[in-house]
């Protein structure tokens, strides 16, 4: 059951850091995220955001323009919270 347990718990962890990943827009594959023989290097000024012609990282899946979901624009934040309250203003 302890082996069960403590690989949930790897699991959880690495979904939820790699949710972190994804939340940032970092260029990051889920595959280089969680290789424990490979362990992603962090270059040295940081990972690079996900380019405009994909939709996932890493990915083969290309967009046919730009996506709208920015995640690291503060101003993306601030279009959600006004679409989620209808007597925002502004």
């Amino acid at each position: 059951m302890l082996p069960a347990g403590m690989i949930l718990g790897w699991f959880a962890y690495a979904v939820s850091s790699y949710g972190w990943v994804l939340m940032r827009g970092w260029d990051i594959p889920f595959h280089s995220w969680v290789s424990p023989l490979n362990p992603y290097q962090w270059p040295a000024g940081g990972p690079g955001p996900i380019p405009d012609s994909q939709l996932f990282p890493g990915g083969l899946i290309t967009a046919p323009g730009k996506h709208p979901f920015k995640p690291a624009d503060p101003n993306f934040w601030k279009g959600v919270a006004n679409a989620a309250d209808p007597f925002a203003k502004g």
